[in-house]
């Protein structure tokens, strides 16, 4: 294998919009490229957009192979009670069967469960009138809905400054901030995607 490719929902639907979330991205995986780089293996993360638009170019990606990891990475939009494949099979219907089950990863139950994992940071980006206490401090954050996820993450910084939370806005820039050692622990799907690309990288 050359090369590790990631393929990420999100970033909407222009190339600066983009740019900020696959920073944002980069900087969160930086253990896994870092390490990728190492083993003198290509690093690419991909900001697709939709969900749709992601699938479809891993899909295309994995078709090619040529020696390239591809990465599935999107968020699971709800509870997840199965692997990966299993759950956006029966949700969206993708034909994912016949991939490997190590390709495909999910944010559980969106990216922003991953931010408000790493609480101190978020109010620290914030800064001034970010109600810290309105965050979940369930330690299963997967358990918590994602409408509850974003209603607490817009409560919390809509007084400070910098407003309430925008996805484009400021998605990219917190995932840049937060610790992925602080965010594992309490979502167990990020802990995956770090120790299972860690495995196929070592193995490659």
């Amino acid at each position: 294998m050359t090369e590790v490719t990631i393929y990420a929902e999100g970033g909407g639907n222009t190339g600066h919009e983009k740019a900020r979330l696959r920073q944002g991205f980069e900087a969160f995986l930086r253990p896994l490229k870092e390490q990728a780089r190492k083993k003198g293996m290509g690093w690419k993360l991909i900001c697709c957009g939709g969900r749709e638009q992601a699938f479809r170019a891993f899909r295309r990606a994995v078709g090619e192979n040529g020696g390239r990891i591809a990465v599935l990475l999107v968020d699971a939009e709800g509870p997840v009670e199965r692997a990966p494949r299993a759950h956006l099979t029966g949700r969206e219907g993708w034909r994912l069967k016949s991939v490997d089950e190590n390709l495909v990863h999910l944010m559980v139950q969106v990216v922003e469960t991953w931010i408000v994992a790493d609480a101190e940071v978020v109010a620290s980006y914030y800064g001034k009138g970010f109600l810290k206490q309105a965050l979940p401090r369930a330690a299963d954050l997967e358990k918590v809905a994602k409408v509850q996820i974003q209603r607490a993450l817009t409560r919390a910084s809509k007084p400070t400054k910098k407003g309430a939370y925008k996805k484009i806005r400021h998605g990219g820039e917190l995932l840049m901030r937060i610790d992925s050692e602080k965010v594992a622990p309490r979502c167990r799907h990020c802990a995956r995607i770090f120790s299972v690309l860690s495995k196929l990288i070592q193995e490659a």
